[in-house]
């Protein structure tokens, strides 16, 4: 249950970073760490307290920050694809463990028997008993790159 919480809350967060940028050529935000840092109209606002006046470097500094966050985000939804992937056909691929569990001569024989459905031949090679212990789910999340940190002039 902990990866499928891990990875509500990681889908839950991406549509918020997608959603919640505002990215026209006047404006700018990133909601971070419990504050919200905006440039409007080359005016910056941290938690609605205007700052002062933003700078080129300033922009170019938001527009490289929402980069690398499109970049993450896109990193993230990657490596769960890949996993939840993984996760299914580790389930429902060709001896599953969900094929596995069925049991009774219908299934004996399908299972035994391979795609071409002749009870006689096996057509591939049971899974060694042996290797039937649980295997642990392993994710690539720690493989993602960390999420970028806002800005310098976004600090409250």
């Amino acid at each position: 249950m902990g990866i499928f919480g891990f990875i509500l809350v990681m889908v839950i967060s991406f549509e918020l970073t997608a959603a919640l940028p505002a990215s026209t050529s006047s404006s700018f935000s990133v909601i971070s760490d419990g504050f919200i840092c905006s440039v409007v109209d080359g005016k910056i606002y941290v938690n609605n307290a205007y700052k002062g006046e933003a700078t080129p470097e300033n922009i170019r500094e938001m527009k490289e920050y929402h980069e690398k966050t499109r970049e993450w985000a896109k990193e993230l939804h990657d490596t769960m694809y890949t996993t939840m992937k993984k996760i299914i056909d580790d389930m429902f691929g060709e001896y599953g463990s969900f094929w596995r569990s069925l049991h009774g001569p219908f299934w004996e024989a399908i299972n035994t028997s391979g795609s071409e459905g002749n009870v006689t031949e096996a057509t591939v090679a049971a899974p060694d008993p042996s290797e039937e212990t649980e295997k642990p789910i392993s994710t690539q999340f720690s493989n993602v790159i960390p999420f970028p940190e806002p800005p310098s002039f976004c600090k409250p």
